[in-house]
């Protein structure tokens, strides 16, 4: 008899395991097609931009952002920043090393690959915080958000 339970405790445990593993693969396929949409929509986007427009003055933010960044990559400071300088160094330094509408698609580039990278930690983040469909939802729901590709 004891023999008998235990086999059928053995073989619940590894049912449960089974499915829990299923689950567990079944939420990394939908977290790949969600990184691989998240991708290719901010692609598309960044991609069909001009990039010559935003060196455009109507264009204020990334004007702004440009011009700062490479008057300090320059060495040329300009006045106070109201904002800290990394980000505008690092568009400065891209703006240096290569022609200003190839640094802008470059930079867009490894803007795509961080909001990418931010649909992954909010998958990582649900899944800590609650469980793997919370993880799931929360990356879906940034992957596909306007503002978060049209800000990528």
């Amino acid at each position: 008899m004891d023999t008998t339970n235990a086999a059928t405790h053995y073989s619940i445990a590894a049912e449960r395991s089974e499915r829990r593993s299923s689950l567990f693969r079944r939420g990394r396929v939908w977290l790949g097609v969600i990184l691989v949409v998240a991708l290719a929509l901010r692609l598309i986007y960044a991609l069909t931009l001009d990039p010559a427009a935003a060196y455009q003055v109507g264009n204020a933010d990334s004007g702004w952002y440009l011009e700062v960044g490479r008057l300090l990559v320059l060495g040329q400071s300009p006045a106070p920043l109201p904002t800290s300088p990394l980000y505008p160094l690092l568009l400065g330094f891209w703006q240096v090393i290569l022609p200003p509408e190839t640094a802008v698609i470059a930079v867009r580039l490894l803007q795509t690959l961080l909001s990418v990278a931010s649909c992954y930690l909010a998958y990582r983040l649900g899944t800590i915080v609650w469980n793997e469909r919370a993880g799931i939802l929360a990356s879906g729901v940034l992957a596909l958000s306007p503002v978060f590709i049209i800000e990528a």
